[in-house]
């Protein structure tokens, strides 16, 4: 893996705002006019469809404005942006073996595990925030897309199938976002992500007797997280286009710094109970 997650565009980024903020005022290009539909999402009450089930009308009433869900992911990857130069650095620490004893070297690989799937959950959050622009909300059975709830798999799946539940509702062919996310390469390494995510997240308690996990040189970790992040930065630019489309003018993101406005990051630190 040369270079490793040193090579990431990203990993050097000396605007907290890595997606420029700038972008909120701009007009849509022809280009992206010619690729992703706009005007393809409604931000309606929930609604019946063949094949879908019906939810309560108030299951997705006072969605907050597009601004307001533009300016918390914005804030998301200034967290993202804050913490990939510390990923980085783990995983240099974490590949090093050289004058480690072997107990050394698997604490480094723990440790750097747990950063990751700390890193994923933010990437998560922003895709979440990305989607409710849309109008798009994610549950643990399914998704509310133009007002209406698709149920993804069985209906008796709990909590742990919300983090399913986003990628699914990302490759929704009804979600504007799925021309981005539902790409083979970047699905492609979404899912790696989340699976990476899966195995990690306990990795500290990992049961006796339990088989190995590969070592992390067999993870290609910097194809994996320039690549989502990249698709990031490129709905980024097309969200504020549709929004400035649909809204007829340009967007207002907040970009205060103050804690007030940050206290939604540490309300959702327990991300898992979602």
């Amino acid at each position: 893996m040369p270079g490793g997650l040193e090579a990431s565009r990203w990993a050097s980024a000396s605007n907290n705002y890595r997606i420029n903020k700038s972008n909120t005022t701009r007009r849509r290009s022809s280009r992206t006019s010619s690729s992703l539909p706009l005007s393809t999402i409604s931000t309606k009450s929930a609604s019946v469809s063949e094949n879908n089930s019906l939810i309560p009308d108030n299951a997705v009433e006072d969605q907050p404005p597009p601004e307001y869900e533009l300016s918390r992911f914005l804030k998301i990857v200034a967290r993202l942006n804050w913490k990939m130069p510390f990923l980085k650095e783990g995983y240099r620490i974490a590949v090093d073996s050289a004058d480690k004893l072997p107990s050394q070297v698997e604490a480094c690989e723990i440790q750097f595990k747990l950063d990751f799937h700390e890193f994923y959950m933010l990437i998560e959050r922003a895709l979440v925030r990305l989607m409710g622009i849309f109008g798009i909300v994610v549950k643990n059975h399914g998704a509310v897309i133009n007002g209406v709830f698709t149920l993804y798999g069985s209906s008796e799946g709990g909590q742990h199938q919300y983090h399913a539940n986003v990628l699914r509702a990302l490759e929704d062919s009804r979600n504007p976002l799925s021309v981005i996310f539902g790409a083979p390469e970047v699905r492609k390494q979404l899912l790696q992500a989340k699976e990476l995510r899966n195995r990690w997240k306990n990795i500290d308690e990992a049961e006796p007797g339990s088989p190995p996990l590969a070592p992390l040189s067999a993870y290609n970790l910097e194809l994996i997280v320039q690549t989502i992040l990249s698709a990031i930065e490129r709905a980024h630019a097309f969200t504020v286009a549709y929004v400035v489309e649909r809204e007829g003018k340009p967007m207002n993101a907040s970009s205060d710094t103050g804690e007030k406005d940050w206290e939604f990051i540490v309300d959702a630190m327990d991300w898992e109970a979602v």
